[in-house]
C-alpha cells in the first residue's frame, strides 16, 4: 500500500492571527483532512471529508453537511493556508459508516484555546478506529504575536514630505 510523505505544518508555533501553512503530500485524492484541538481525543474538526453517496434504500444524502472545502478541489491542493481568526470547521464525533450521518450547522471556528493541535491527513479520520495517514503538530497561543515586548499593531500613515495625509482605501 501506498503510504503518503508525511504532512508539513508551519509555523510550528502560532499566535492569533497568524496563518497556518500546511504543505500537502501528492496525491491525497479521497483523504480528509482535519484538526484536532487541546483535549481532544477522538474528536475533531473537518475541514475536508468524502461526502457519501444518496443511500440506495432510504433515497437520500447520507451526510448533511457539506465539507468547508470540496473534496474535489482539496484533492488538487498542494499547500493549504488558514488564517487562525479565520478557519473553520464541523465537530466530528466517530468515523464515517453508514450508520453515522454527519449533521452540523455553520462550520465553528478551530483555533479557540491556547494549546497542541494536532494536524490529520487520512482516508478515514474520527473515532477509535481512524485511519491516520500524516499528521503533524502545532502549538498555538491564543493571544497576538508580542514583537519587541509590545503587542504588534497595525501600521499607522504617516505624513507625507509635504505634510498630507495619505488617504487610506
Amino acid at each position: 500500500m501506498w503510504t503518503p510523505p508525511p504532512l508539513v505544518c508551519r509555523p510550528t508555533v502560532l499566535y492569533r492571527g497568524d496563518t497556518l501553512t500546511v504543505d500537502l503530500p501528492m496525491p491525497h485524492d479521497g483523504y480528509e483532512l482535519g484538526i484536532v484541538p487541546p483535549g481532544e481525543l477522538q474528536d475533531l474538526m473537518l475541514l475536508t471529508f468524502k461526502t457519501r453517496p444518496v443511500d440506495e434504500l432510504l433515497h437520500r444524502s447520507v451526510d448533511k453537511i457539506q465539507p468547508v472545502i470540496a473534496a474535489d478541489t482539496f484533492a488538487r491542493m498542494k499547500r493549504l493556508r488558514l488564517v487562525t481568526t479565520q478557519a473553520g470547521g464541523f465537530w466530528i464525533s466517530g468515523p464515517p459508516n453508514p450508520c453515522h450521518t454527519r449533521v452540523a450547522g455553520v462550520a465553528e471556528p478551530i483555533f479557540t484555546k491556547s494549546g497542541d493541535y494536532r494536524v490529520q491527513l487520512g482516508p478515514a479520520l474520527g473515532g477509535e478506529n481512524d485511519d491516520v495517514s500524516g499528521e503533524c503538530l502545532i502549538k498555538y497561543v491564543d493571544h497576538a504575536r508580542r514583537l519587541g515586548g509590545a503587542t504588534s499593531s497595525p501600521a499607522r500613515a504617516r505624513p507625507s514630505p509635504e505634510g498630507h495625509q495619505p488617504q487610506r482605501q
